[in-house]
């Protein structure tokens, strides 16, 4: 066991040395001088060159990148040239927000995901079925960004039942973040539900149909028995691999709902860090979003070999 987890620790390291090393030569390399952008196409030579030195971009590639990872490894991401402060700073106030709303989605996109799921997959071809499929069509067809904006329009112009946009802080009003982050959540929960009903579905479907339940009719287990340990016991490792991902890929993927409402997470932040040019900026949300996406991944990976012991014996 300590084997595995250590090979997929330093598989993620990997991953975001690869991640950071990638993030960081395109961002240098594109098209534009960050210092002429920076200070305007009126800006004198001598200012122009004031300012690569500033932002250290005379210096070779090489050095550039190995002394921006040294900082990094040291909890040093640089300095934000948009909000005059440590990039740390401004992270640590957008990353509460994609997270309570990653974590909102997740959670209304598993509740209804598990609830039709499980029934559809014990009742198959039945009116329980038929609404599961619909609900999956449908989330994997309507985009997210029209749904927010029905939402909006629908539960907040019309009905007034949440706020418009804007972001109320947890500890502030916990009622008050609640309502600013339902429609936000229930616009991203609609996409993922999609994947996560279908993956429920079929593996229920899968093991109450598997030749192993003869032997619990053999045995006289009750219905209620035979469901929660030994379908749902194997059911679920599916859909637990798949809720990750849809959680993972939501960390970095709320760029146009948190725009569309107006919240200060970390998809607004890259966009506005990347529409200024602040480079130490977008580095330091590229590499948070892959931190959190591996880390993800590897709580994935640990859980599943909890729920299935025989997945150890496939590790590498």
């Amino acid at each position: 066991m300590l084997k595995v987890v250590a090979y997929r620790c330093g598989a993620a390291l990997a991953v975001l040395f690869v991640c950071s090393l990638m993030a960081f030569c395109i961002l240098r390399v594109a098209p534009g001088d960050a210092a002429t952008l920076i200070l305007g196409q009126e800006a004198t030579p001598q200012a122009v060159e004031t300012m690569r030195q500033e932002l250290g971009l005379n210096t070779p590639l090489v050095q550039q990148y190995f002394g921006w990872l040294g900082g990094v490894l040291t909890g040093n991401l640089g300095e934000s040239r948009l909000y005059a402060m440590p990039v740390t700073g401004v992270i640590a106030q957008a990353f509460p927000v994609t997270l309570l709303l990653s974590l909102y989605a997740t959670a209304l996109a598993l509740v209804i995901s598990l609830g039709f799921g499980i029934a559809a997959g014990l009742h198959p071809n039945s009116w329980v079925d038929v609404v599961a499929r619909i609900l999956t069509q449908f989330g994997s067809a309507m985009p997210a960004f029209w749904l927010a904006i029905m939402l909006m329009l629908f539960f907040s112009s019309y009905l007034e039942w949440f706020p418009v946009s804007g972001y109320v802080p947890l500890q502030e009003d916990p009622l008050g973040c609640i309502a600013s982050l339902t429609l936000p959540a229930c616009a991203l929960a609609a996409g993922e539900c999609g994947v996560l009903l279908r993956t429920v579905r079929n593996s229920v479907l899968e093991a109450a149909s598997h030749d192993s339940m003869l032997s619990t009719q053999v045995k006289g287990l009750t219905r209620v028995r035979v469901i929660c340990i030994y379908i749902l016991k194997g059911a679920l490792v599916a859909p637990v691999t798949s809720a990750g991902m849809q959680m993972a890929k939501l960390l970095g993927g709320t760029v146009a709902i948190e725009s569309i409402f107006a919240l200060p997470g970390l998809g607004r932040l890259l966009l506005t860090s990347v529409e200024q040019r602040d480079l130490m900026l977008v580095l330091g949300v590229v590499i948070v979003i892959a931190a959190c996406i591996v880390l993800v991944n590897l709580l994935c990976d640990l859980v599943i070999m909890a729920l299935n012991p025989g997945a150890r014996q496939k590790q590498p």
